[in-house]
């Protein structure tokens, strides 16, 4: 991807775009991506975000400081499944049912756990 980026001045707030119209940057924010357009890291106030993606541009994974996420696909493209976990803190001194509990506590704020999609065929008209 191109090293140059066009910088844009709309009502008083700066965008820094890639050629190929990708945001970089904006405000406190900046946004790496790969040559296809796909969104590879947000960096948000110091907290980063990375995004994996597979040969057919579809998200596999989604990761940050809280929590981390897994896509998985049918043949047809259509997302069948998520898994998230929460990233629980290391303790130290903290025996494995404290550390069992926060980790149930934290799946629970962040709604994390495993989806299941399913599809039911396309409806008659």
């Amino acid at each position: 991807m191109a090293s140059r980026c066009q910088c844009l001045q709309v009502l008083r707030q700066t965008f820094a775009l890639y050629p190929a119209s990708s945001l970089r940057d904006y405000v406190s924010q900046h946004y790496t991506h790969d040559a296809r357009g796909n969104l590879l890291e947000r960096l948000d106030n110091g907290k980063k975000a990375r995004f994996t993606w597979d040969l057919y541009d579809r998200l596999t994974r989604y990761e940050d400081d809280r929590l981390t996420a897994d896509f998985a696909y049918d043949a047809l493209g259509r997302r069948v499944a998520k898994y998230s976990k929460a990233h629980c803190p290391p303790s130290t001194g903290a025996g494995p049912a404290w550390i069992e509990q926060q980790q149930r506590t934290l799946n629970t704020q962040y709604d994390c756990g495993r989806n299941i999609y399913g599809w039911d065929g396309e409806l008659g008209l």
